[in-house]
């Protein structure tokens, strides 16, 4: 048994030298359509010149940046934030598009589902009431002391936010400045998410549509996430009928082709 055991260990490193290793093949990898790119490149500026406060040198700077990324446009990874820090952080800037549409709702008293409703300025002043209720117990008693108001220590939050309130010019205390500007801030950096994915997703659906026209399809049928969306889209419709969704900012209206065999 033991020379059996001696031959079988001589001969095992013999045949592992014998067996061939197979080659590890790769999945092929599928590049887009450099129409795509194309499409992108034309929606990004006509979108990006209705962004007031953003200069032509800027906008193509922003355009370098995005197409040396890795993956281009479609990895909004490889931008976003260097993007976002460069030009558009503590900077006033302002999305025409989106505003024109907040006007809009504004006048119809309502919004569609998605749609970023503005809370730090409410009728071009200080929305006081949400700027201090986003501020902690803590914060609201300085500003208290700061104003020198008396107060108890046992007043709950919403009695600590009636006091403020009552104190004359109270828009000018630091600390409701300071948190006044953070909270505009995060509300401009979800605008800028919103325009960067308006941009990538119109160029997509436009370079459907091109796609489409090549293969003779003329008519598009539209769904629907929202249902109560509908009526702003067809506004949109209405003011452009050639217009290519996201028919609005925060539209998630699908189009799809109508083939006809007839």
């Amino acid at each position: 048994m033991g020379i059996f055991s001696s031959l079988v260990n001589l001969l095992q490193p013999q045949q592992s030298k014998n067996i061939e290793k197979e080659p590890i093949r790769s999945l092929p990898t599928i590049k887009p359509d450099k129409d795509l790119f194309i499409c992108y490149d034309e929606i990004f500026f006509i979108e990006m010149k209705n962004v007031q406060g953003i200069s032509l040198d800027n906008i193509k700077e922003i355009h370098t940046i995005i197409k040396n990324g890795d993956g281009g446009f479609l990895n909004m990874h490889s931008y976003h934030k260097n993007v976002y820090e460069q030009f558009f952080k503590n900077k006033n800037w302002v999305w025409v598009e989106y505003e024109n549409w907040n006007d809009i709702c504004k006048k119809l008293g309502k919004y569609p589902s998605s749609f970023p409703v503005k809370n730090t300025i409410k009728d071009n002043s200080i929305n006081l009431e949400y700027i201090l209720n986003s501020l902690k117990v803590a914060e609201l008693k300085e500003i208290l002391k700061t104003e020198k108001v008396e107060y108890q220590e046992k007043f709950k939050k919403n009695e600590l936010i009636d006091t403020v309130k009552k104190i004359i010019n109270i828009e000018n205390n630091k600390i409701i400045i300071d948190k006044l500007k953070e909270k505009e801030e995060v509300e401009k950096y979800h605008l800028y998410e919103l325009l960067m994915r308006t941009i990538h997703f119109r160029a997509s659906n436009y370079y459907d549509e091109k796609r489409g026209k090549r293969a003779g399809i003329k008519k598009y049928e539209l769904t629907y996430v929202y249902e109560e969306d509908k009526e702003f889209v067809k506004l949109a419709l209405i003011k452009n009928p050639n217009a290519i969704p996201p028919f609005f900012p925060s539209d998630l209206t699908l189009r799809t082709a109508i083939i006809d065999f007839d």
